[in-house]
């Protein structure tokens, strides 16, 4: 099974595309044209009970909808880092509030915990006791190196299998992902855009870091890797995070197109 959408849905520069001109969305719209979305407001602030219980209710519709939800920023920046034991009492309160309510429904996809940047082979330890002390909901757990070493090693990322957990795919401007043929299991792929100019940089707008269109041979080269994973019998979950200008899900559509899956009236309005 494949799960293609965005990072994220609520956006005012994708009036006039998936949503009406003036407007910023709504999940119920963005439901209609992708069965996934990856949460990206619970890495900033705190979400109430009763918001998570609308996101269910809106897509309540269908089951063939999931949540990814990403871990919250106080967590994955700070805590693991400097207090493992805090770190899990506070994902704990998440879970409770947030990935218990989904994994119940049946909307639950994976729980993603980017790391920063400056997150080194010394925090390894922090985050290995973290995960394995860590009550997540039964809801499967993805890793986001940012740390290049880190990404790219195979003892880590094996290490991080064999406990149960992934480790997230990412396609930046750092470099495009390989295939790794770590077993069964799920996969989680975030594609950041490749802005190599402002990736790094400062800028007055953190998301134009983010703003990138794949051309189409770009993603066709995506899709090859993906499907290798699919192969193995994989549930696959692909995110775009180069969000502005909508260009995520005007990129997100034709990947589900180029993977075959993008079949539903809704999605050919647009292709």
């Amino acid at each position: 099974m494949i799960w293609i959408g965005c990072s994220g849905w609520s956006y005012k520069d994708w009036g006039g595309f998936i949503y009406p001109m003036g407007t910023s969305g709504n999940l119920k719209q963005y439901s209609s044209f992708f069965n996934t979305v990856e949460v990206n407001v619970t890495f900033y602030r705190e979400v109430s009970p009763t918001t998570v219980a609308s996101w269910i209710r809106t897509v309540s519709a269908t089951k063939n909808f999931r949540f990814s939800v990403k871990a919250p920023m106080e967590i994955s920046h700070r805590l693991i880092i400097t207090d493992t034991k805090r770190a899990i009492e506070s994902m704990q309160r998440f879970s409770r509030t947030h990935l218990y309510p989904l994994q119940e429904s049946g909307y639950a996809g994976i729980l993603l915990i980017q790391l920063p940047p400056w997150f080194s082979s010394s925090n390894l330890p922090k985050l290995l006791d973290f995960l394995n002390g860590a009550d997540f909901g039964g809801v499967r757990v993805a890793v986001e190196f940012r740390n290049l070493e880190l990404l790219r090693s195979i003892e880590i990322r094996s290490g991080i299998q064999e406990i149960g957990f992934t480790v997230a795919e990412i396609d930046s401007p750092d470099g495009t992902f390989m295939f790794r043929d770590n077993g069964p299991g799920a996969r989680y792929y975030r594609f950041h855009g490749r802005n190599q100019k402002s990736w790094k940089g400062f800028s007055q707008k953190p998301s134009d870091r983010y703003n990138y269109y794949y051309r189409h041979d770009e993603l066709v080269a995506l899709a090859q890797l993906v499907r290798k994973s699919m192969e193995r019998g994989d549930e696959i979950f692909v995110y775009f995070n180069n969000h502005p200008f909508g260009n995520a899900p005007r990129n997100a559509l034709e990947f589900s197109e180029i993977m075959g899956t993008g079949g539903s009236a809704r999605q050919k309005q647009l292709i």
